[in-house]
Order: structure tokens, then sequence, then C-alpha cells
């Protein structure tokens, strides 16, 4: 027997050990430059850049546009006379329509693949909006030069054509009380805006109403997931309406507690939901942030009266304290990040915003709490009021400052 053979043999073994460690911390190298380089990034793209929430949301509207060019001005032959240009736009404009019914689902399929919820889309959502008009508008007036190329006016008169310019009327519509109404009277503004879209999907449907054409399709699909969105948006409201019930108790500085005895059991402090009670507006829902949940007592909402609903909401409370309506909610929904897995947390706030802030603390001690190999995380709470009174429009809803002890 060779002596030198086990010996060979061990030598073999450590230097196959040796070159799986070497690999072994090759490769987690490997991962931590590239998990380094993926953080820097999101980094990155968090940035402010002005006129854009960040340098992310700057580079999706880089794409968009390039995208969007690219298509409206790929192949479009007959330049001289416009009318295919001119069709282009159009066809455009309507891809645009299915594409901004996406991004206003409230029960968006990008919330279970993404962590983005609808709100999250609205900046897109009007952006797209813009795109939509603008694309309208300059197919109405390729079209109208086409047909003045051609000396044919009177086809303008037709009844599919007349459909085309009472979309072009809704659109516009929608532009002018988005610049001046959104801000001053939400609720006028967000009744012209569904029904001037509504309008807009029959017309155009009217417009371009042959299947051969193909532009029907799209306006079948928006139909087609905006009504889906509001029968899921109704079932949920019909199903928490039977039984359900909210207390409403008049807080200082013009808020409102408002207690709902029945919600959904998804429901989390820092999310938000949609409130119905008919007795104060019968055919409108409304989102207000979560501040607390609790099993027996329901979920609490803190409503702080600014104008229209919120205003007769703390008007009820001040003459009926302890007041309680029929009522009915549709939520969980938004997305709140999980601030337990962090060793340190500072919320700010300012004003009634400390509502969402103290339900987002509050989630994240309960969090805590069940998680009993975390490591402590500390939790700084810093709120900015202009009066004392708005403490107790917070710590009268039942979420006291002890709790992020």
């Amino acid at each position: 027997m060779n002596e030198t053979e086990p010996k060979n043999s061990s030598a073999a073994k450590a230097a196959k050990a040796a070159a799986k460690i070497l690999r072994w911390k090759r490769n987690r190298n490997s991962v931590k430059y590239f998990a380094a380089a993926m953080a820097g990034i999101r980094e990155s793209s968090l940035q402010k850049i002005w006129g854009f929430t960040s340098i992310g949301h700057f580079i999706i509207f880089l794409v968009y546009t390039a995208t969007i060019f690219a298509v409206t001005f790929k192949d479009v032959g007959g330049w001289p006379e416009y009318n295919n240009f001119a069709k282009r736009l159009g066809w455009v404009a309507t891809a645009h329509i299915t594409f901004i019914t996406f991004l206003a689902l409230k029960n968006t399929p990008l919330a279970f693949l993404t962590n983005y919820s609808y709100e999250s889309l609205k900046v897109f959502h009007k952006l797209a909006g813009y795109g939509t008009i603008l694309w309208s508008t300059l197919h109405a007036i390729f079209y109208v030069v086409a047909e003045a190329q051609s000396n044919s006016y009177d086809t303008l008169l037709e009844k599919d054509q007349i459909f085309g310019i009472v979309a072009g009327i809704a659109m516009l519509i929608i532009l002018i009380t988005s610049l001046f109404i959104y801000k001053m009277q939400y609720e006028i503004w967000y009744i012209v805006h569904v029904v001037m879209y509504l309008l807009t999907l029959i017309t155009v449907a009217m417009h371009r109403p042959k299947i051969s054409d193909r532009t029907v399709y799209m306006i079948f699909v928006a139909s087609g997931v905006w009504f889906f969105d509001r029968l899921l948006r109704f079932s949920y409201l019909s199903y928490f309406f039977f039984g359900n019930f909210v207390t409403l108790t008049p807080l200082p500085n013009r808020g409102t507690q408002v207690l709902v005895h029945r919600s959904s059991k998804f429901i989390k402090s820092g999310t938000h939901a949609f409130l119905w009670i008919p007795a104060i507006r019968a055919i409108e829902t409304h989102p207000f942030t979560v501040a607390s949940v609790d099993d027996v007592k329901g979920t609490t909402f803190v409503v702080a009266a600014c104008d229209g609903f919120t205003s007769d909401l703390h008007s009820l409370a001040i003459k009926n304290p302890g007041v309680k309506l029929r009522a009915s909610i549709d939520g969980p929904y938004g997305s709140v990040v999980d601030f337990s897995r962090y060793d340190g947390v500072i919320f700010i706030a300012g004003g009634s915003g400390g509502a969402f802030t103290f339900g987002t603390a509050i989630e994240t001690v309960h969090k805590l709490a069940k998680n009993t190999t975390t490591l402590d995380t500390i939790i700084e709470f810093i709120w900015v009021v202009r009066e004392e009174d708005m403490f107790d429009l917070i710590i009268s809803t039942g979420l006291s400052l002890t709790d992020l002890d």
C-alpha cells in the first residue's frame, strides 16, 4: 500500500474545501455587490426632480413619451393628405382611454402583483389623461385639415363624426374642470368627471362602431374593466351594509371621530377605506385614513372638517354627539411599509396628518409585540400642531402615546 495515498487524498479534500469556500465567498460578494447596486439605483430613483415626484417617475414619463411618439409616427403613409395621420392619432387616443381606465381602477391588479395601490398611480393617470386629450385634439385638427384638402366639409355632419365631436367636447370638459374646479369643488368635479368619462366611452364607440375597425374593441375592454371594478366595490358596500352602522363623536378643532362597527378583517391602521353614509350623502363614498382598529369596538377614523361631506359630517356630530347612522365601508386600500423590520423609525406629522402617522405607529407596535424574535425597534414620533387642542383630536379617539412606549 502506498503511504502517500492518504496524504494525497487529504490534500485533495482540503483543496476541494478551499475551492468551495472561495467560490462561496465569491458568490456571496457578488450577491452583496448586486444588492448594493440595486439599493443605489433605488435610492437614486427616489430623488426629487422639478415637476415630478421622483427621478423614477421622470424616467417612466420619458419611456411613455418615447413609446407614444414611436407608435404615432411609425409607418404613417399619405402625409400630403393628412388623413392617415389623423386616423393614427385617433387610434392612439383611443388606446389611451383603455390605459387611463386601467390606471383609475380602485381594485387594480398592480396592488396584488406589486406594492402599488391605486393612489400611487394617480400621477400616471393624470399624465395619460392629458395625453388622451392632446392626441384627440390633434386627431380632430388633422382630420379637419384633411377634409379641407378634399373640400368635403359635409362629411363632418355625418352621424359618426358628430359622435366624435361630442366625445371631444366631453374630454375638453374633463380638462377644464380638472384645471379649475378639482381643488375648489372636488365633489362636483368627481361627478362631472365620471359622467363625461362614460359619455366619452359611448360616443367614441358610436364614432367608430364597425367591428372591422377594431377600435371599438379597446372601448369594450375599457368599459368591461371599469364596470367590473364598480361591481366589485358595490359588492363590498352591499355586504358590509347589512347590520352595520357608524357612531359619530365631535372632536376639538373641527374634527370628527367616526367609529365603524363592522369592517373587513384585512383592514389595518395606516391604510384607508371608503365610507358610505347614506344619511349624509346617498350616492357618494369618501376615502379616509384608518386611525385604529379594535377587534371588539370596530374601526376608527379621524376626519378633519373642510367643506362638503366632511363639514356636514362634523355638523351632525355636534348636533347629535354619539349618533348612530346606517353605513358601509369599502376597503382597505393602500399599502403601508412594514416598519417593524427596521432598528429605528421616525414618524413626522403635521396637524390632522397625525391620524395616519399615529395609526401607522400603532400598527408597527402591534407587529413588534407579535414577533418576539424581533430586536427592539426605537420609534420616535414628531407631531407639529398649531394649537394644543389638536392633541385631543387624535388622543381622544382611544389612541394613546403610551402605546408607543
